[in-house]
């Protein structure tokens, strides 16, 4: 089992996922290596008459994408305090906006359900 299946909160297949078969205007989303769901997801992928559009193939890759981004977040912000220790001082060294880390976090509040 791999880091990112130990770290998965209860609520959502571990990574990795990929954009699947395409069927009857849908693209399936699943769980690479996970074989108890026929998907994770279904995404529309083109509507009925019409051809996909790249926002279509867009929605796929980003739902497709979401537990590693999700990893990537908490890694980024698992190196930073809950708050700016320096409020009136920058520091060359921080490459990022403190409001950039908060929304960071109020991202990963909302991807999580955590308060």
């Amino acid at each position: 089992m791999s880091s990112e299946q130990d770290r998965a909160p209860p609520g959502h297949t571990p990574a990795p996922w990929k954009l699947g078969e395409i069927k009857g205007g849908y693209i399936n989303i699943d769980a690479v290596g996970r074989q108890k769901h026929e998907a994770l997801a279904r995404v529309v992928w083109n509507m009925e008459g019409e051809e996909r559009s790249p926002q279509q193939e867009g929605n796929a890759r980003l739902i497709a994408a979401a537990p590693e981004l999700l990893t990537t977040l908490e890694d980024l912000l698992s190196n930073f305090p809950d708050e700016n220790p320096f409020p009136h001082e920058t520091h060359g060294t921080i490459l990022f906006k403190w409001s950039d880390l908060f929304a960071a976090r109020a991202v990963l509040a909302k991807a999580t359900g955590a308060p």
